[in-house]
């Protein structure tokens, strides 16, 4: 018969390592989800979308959690508005000078 094993994983190498070892993961994680939350506001404040395709989108990125948000890289339609891609911008006052506008 087999005999079944009970270690843990603290057992076998220490508590000590047992959070270094988990301490990049949860990291990981965590970026992960600050990610997908990220993409879940920057989604639900466009407008380019149509409220059926924007209610679809929303559903996949709730339920697919991660794989939802890379879903949506990948396959979303690009922003037609010009407004939503982020660029600088110089303002000029009326001397044409881009430092006077630096100063105010």
């Amino acid at each position: 018969m087999i005999a079944l094993i009970d270690i843990s994983l603290s057992e076998l190498l220490g508590p000590d390592k047992v959070r270094s070892f988990l301490i990049p993961f949860i990291c990981i994680g965590f970026l992960v989800e600050i990610a997908w939350l990220w993409c879940l506001i920057a989604h639900l404040k466009s407008e380019d979308m149509n409220p059926t395709d924007k209610i679809c989108w929303t559903i996949v990125l709730c339920v697919l959690n991660w794989f939802g948000m890379i879903l949506y890289i990948l396959l979303a339609p690009e922003s037609k508005n010009e407004n939503a891609k982020i660029s600088p911008q110089i303002s000029y006052s009326s001397d044409s000078s881009p430092v006077s506008s630096l100063r105010r």
